[in-house]
């Protein structure tokens, strides 16, 4: 029941600054930050497969639960990753694929609203 005179923790001084904690070593210094360990991606083959289920799906890039089930069983992927995958792909890629088909129309004249019969743009695959 002693009262710590600023030598074991840091407190506000008078002055309103910290003063550092010290051990008889000299100041202590903290871990360096862990370096952020990168997930390994997901197969080529996979990625290429939701790709495609997204082109297929522009205007309504949001697959149903039985959907999801049916890309669970092609892919091997659980829910939870195809859920973070459409979230992050819809964020991510929706609106240049938008603009790939927009442009693609643009030279093929076609109707506004179908990706059918449209190759899906290199820079998507």
């Amino acid at each position: 029941v002693g009262v710590c005179a600023g030598t074991c923790c840091a407190l506000p001084n008078a002055a309103g600054a910290e003063q550092a904690a010290t051990s008889p070593a000299g100041p202590q210094r903290k871990p360096a930050p862990k370096k952020n360990v990168r997930k390994a991606n997901l197969p080529k083959a996979v990625t290429n497969y939701l790709k495609r289920w997204i082109y297929d799906h522009l205007f309504n890039p949001y697959p149903t639960e039985e959907e999801k089930e049916e890309i669970s069983r092609q892919t091997n992927l659980t829910l939870t990753q195809i859920n973070n995958w459409f979230i992050n792909a819809r964020r991510r890629n929706l609106q240049p694929m938008i603009e790939a088909v927009r442009q693609q129309k643009m030279h093929t004249d076609s109707g506004l609203y179908s990706t059918a019969g449209l190759a899906m743009p290199t820079m998507l695959t």
